[in-house]
């Protein structure tokens, strides 16, 4: 259906993404004058974020929300991403990637609401399995695209690409959740405009 092809979308890219969020983590450490082990502590503050974001969302995301708050949480993580080109040091870049996983955490939680709500029943189990195939498959090769151009973009270009995936995902998924199910987007070639 409609809102499972947006999702699935939406997430694939976002992953894409993320694939590369651990090597350019290390980078960044460096590139802000910390040492490279910083870039753990960058993640693990991702994951806390994600943590307090996933239980925060238990108390007020309900199945009305659930595509708003997948498209919203993908576009403020980016943003968070994004802040960390800017980031002047460790304290900032490390703010910036808790706000990341604040932001992270509903989207998972809204991603798992929207495929057993969207889901026949019968199919929920194939319906994650793929998604989640499609997601890692996305974050292998994301993260191969990372270290092909980690060299010629550096830590600023990676962080504003990975960015740029999440709010590529933010996009595609906003689009086709406004395409009905069955029907395709008109093509603006085709249309004359």
């Amino acid at each position: 259906g409609r809102v499972l092809r947006a999702l699935t979308a939406a997430t694939t890219l976002a992953w894409m993404g993320f694939g590369g969020v651990a090597v350019t983590a290390v980078l960044l450490a460096e590139h802000i004058g910390a040492e490279p082990s910083a870039g753990g502590q960058m993640l693990v503050a991702l994951a806390v974020g994600s943590l307090i974001g996933s239980l925060a969302s238990s108390r007020w995301l309900t199945p009305k929300h659930g595509e708003t708050v997948m498209i919203v949480g993908l576009a403020a993580f980016g943003a968070s991403l994004a802040a960390l080109a800017v980031a002047p040091s460790l304290p900032w870049a490390t703010a910036a990637f808790v706000a990341a996983g604040v932001s992270e955490g509903p989207v998972f939680a809204a991603t798992l609401m929207l495929r057993q709500r969207e889901s026949p029943p019968d199919r929920l189990g194939q319906v994650n399995t793929t998604a989640g195939s499609l997601k890692i498959g996305a974050s292998a090769v994301g993260a191969a695209l990372t270290a092909a151009s980690a060299a010629a973009i550096g830590p600023v270009g990676l962080v504003l690409a990975i960015a740029g995936f999440q709010f590529a995902g933010a996009a595609v998924g906003l689009v086709l959740l406004r395409v009905p199910a069955g029907e395709k987007p008109v093509d603006p070639v085709k249309r004359g405009t």
